[in-house]
This record gives structure tokens, sequence and C-alpha cells, in this order.
């Protein structure tokens, strides 16, 4: 786990965009470590389509523009999200979006934590290539894009079942 919040500093802080939330630093205090990263006053993209639900096109358009820019700025510095959706998507108080959560990001480059074929993210959100155990690069962030967008515009999730498999299958 520390190992992942290490690689969490370490690949955001390759990424500087105004929709990328910017962690500063792990750090340590009496065994227990932190991360520390800036404050954005506001709620995560989850919570705001709990409360309203489909949102008004002008404003999905808005939203989901921050979101593929500040996605492209990760993915120029080489760095995939991996678990793009919602809950890792902050709105702040004038509606601007900060990507959040790189905590199982990786880099194109190099990626030493996770082991070929092992199955990463969340499964409504996750590109079926990964649910195969194939490699993620950044179509699968934009799958996840293309869920979020889905989402925005109706309010409901594209494939729904009673089981996280079922959802995979579909």
């Amino acid at each position: 786990i520390l190992e992942r919040f290490k690689r969490e500093v370490h690949l955001s802080s390759k990424v500087t965009h105004r929709n990328v939330l910017r962690v500063h630093d792990l750090s340590e205090s009496d065994g227990v470590f932190f991360l520390t990263m800036e404050y954005v006053r506001g709620r995560d993209l989850a919570t705001l389509l709990k409360k309203e639900g489909q949102l008004p096109v002008d404003r999905v358009v808005r939203i989901f523009r921050e979101i593929c820019e500040g996605l492209s700025a990760a993915h120029d510095q080489q760095v995939l999200h991996r678990d793009l959706k919602p809950q890792n998507i902050l709105v702040d108080e004038g509606d601007h979006v900060h990507l959040t959560d790189f905590g199982l990001a990786k880099s194109l480059e190099s990626d030493r934590l996770t082991e070929t074929g092992a199955l990463m993210g969340t499964p409504d959100y996750i590109s079926p290539e990964q649910i195969k155990g194939q490699p993620a690069d950044e179509r699968s962030d934009i799958y996840a894009l293309g869920v979020i967008l889905y989402e925005m515009l109706t309010g409901t999730l594209p494939f729904r079942g009673q089981t996280t498999w079922e959802v995979a299958f579909q």
C-alpha cells in the first residue's frame, strides 16, 4: 500500500494541469502515513450525480471537456489513470473539474507494481481489455470517459447486473 501511495505522489507530480488535483507529498506521523494535497471546496461527481441525476447538456459539455483536458495532460506525461470514475472527479464550487486519486495509475514507461493480467479499477468503468486481463493503455481511460459521459447525460450507468461479473461480462 505504501508503494502505491509513493507511486501516486510520483506520477501525479508529473502532471501539472488546472484539472488535475495537485498531490504535494507523502508524510508520516506516529507510524501513520498520509498524503498532503491541494484542497478543493466542492464535491465529487458521484455525489453531484446522485443528488441531481441527469445533468443539462451544456453543463455536461463543460464538465466533460475539463475531464478530457485533465486526462489528456496525464496521457501527455505517459500516465494512465486506470480508475477514472465519478468518485475520482472533484467538481469545485465554480463547477470546475479536478481529477484525483491516481493510486492505480501507471506509467506507460514502466509499471512494476501490477502483475500482467491483474484486474485493476472499478467494474462499472473498467474497459473490456482490462476485464480480459490485457494491458491497459490510453484507450482504457477513454472507455471510462465514455461511461462517465453516458452517466452524466442519462443519470444511469450503461450496464447493470446483480453481480460485479454480470456487469463486467456486459
